[in-house]
């Protein structure tokens, strides 16, 4: 799926972020429909794994038939310009990446170390908790663990379950999920992000070692407010809007950026790598809306804000209804709350 928009040597990073993305739209999509038809959780879970087990294994082996197929025809390899630095420039480069490096790893640390408890996690580990153990979907309060009816407020927006499937599939503790494994997940993700957000906002490629620098320092003074985004990446990652700040907007307004570039072009595989996109904005949105319901509103907003920026810059106002369609999911999932509710 990535080898059509990728440079090779950023297909293992990118497959991480877009596979990553298909996989939290495929859960949103299955767990919302069994919901809905009131099924068991522990049902779903069994499904949910054999699916992504067979998709993985499909994906890998089109993968090598395609690299086997592209070696017998002999087809060439797109060609990437080097560029040869100063020896001084080099040495830079490699120090700024060491810094990142540090900052990166001393936070990665700190986030597993202290676990940052927070007032939030009465709902959100409280429902991933009853959730690994019982199988009616949304029909406890966390708070109390009390019987309650099926909750409509949260049920379309069901990112404690991701935690709960996590749990259940690695017999591992929720908490120790929502503490240690989504932290190493999450903002490794975010970063992935940033790195590739300055391979295309750089002129030169020794800036993004200093790009990433000053991200992840701004990271680690951001604590200003238990509201700041920094504060939100690094201790509320396993929160909904936490999550939504942090991972879904900054890869829709990637995601944007790519597109953009890509209509620029014109060639074969030009128009593919436009749908590839398309689908990817699609499926970052259903994750936007896994992660919060305010993720059905404030995506398509950033989508349709940034659509009429590409369009107007090239005056094609045709290209709009293909942006337009990639708000779908979003708009789906918004009308499904407001006909439960």
């Amino acid at each position: 799926f990535t080898t059509n928009f990728t440079e090779k040597k950023d297909i293992v990073l990118k497959s991480y972020l877009f596979g990553l993305v298909l996989y939290l739209a495929c859960f949103q999509v299955l767990i919302v429909a069994n919901m809905l038809l009131e099924n068991n959780f522990f049902h779903v879970c069994t499904i949910f794994s054999y699916s992504m087990g067979f998709l993985s294994l499909l994906g890998y082996l089109i993968t090598l038939i395609r690299g086997i197929y592209k070696k017998k025809q002999g087809l060439p390899e797109k060609s990437v310009e080097k560029i040869v630095y100063p020896r001084s420039k080099k040495v830079e480069s490699i120090i700024l990446w060491v810094a990142f490096g540090g900052i990166f790893l001393f936070q990665m640390i700190q986030a597993l170390r202290l676990t940052y408890p927070d007032g939030d996690d009465a709902y959100y580990v409280g429902t991933a908790t009853y959730g690994a153990n019982i199988p009616e979907m949304y029909s406890r309060i966390p708070y109390t663990g009390a019987t309650t009816e099926f909750d409509t407020r949260h049920c379309l927006a069901p990112f404690p379950y991701v935690i709960s499937f996590l749990s259940r599939m690695s017999h591992m503790e929720t908490s120790i999920i929502a503490h240690c494994v989504c932290p190493v997940m999450f903002i490794t993700f975010a970063y992935g992000i940033y790195y590739l957000m300055a391979k295309k906002l750089c002129k030169e490629k020794r800036e993004v070692p200093l790009f990433m620098v000053i991200i992840s320092t701004l990271f680690l003074f951001g604590n200003y407010s238990v509201y700041s985004m920094e504060t939100f990446l690094m201790t509320r990652s396993r929160q909904g809007k936490a999550s939504l700040g942090s991972f879904a907007l900054p890869l829709g307004f990637y995601l944007m950026m790519l597109l953009s570039e890509k209509l620029d072009k014109q060639g074969k595989g030009q128009k593919k790598d436009r749908v590839l996109l398309y689908v990817l904005l699609a499926c970052n949105g259903l994750v936007a809306a896994l992660f919060t319901t305010l993720g059905n509103f404030i995506y398509p907003c950033m989508i349709g804000v940034c659509s009429l920026c590409i369009c107007f810059r090239k005056k094609e106002w045709k290209k709009l209804f293909p942006m337009a369609l990639t708000c779908v999911p979003s708009i789906v999932m918004a009308g499904l709350y407001f006909l439960i509710r």
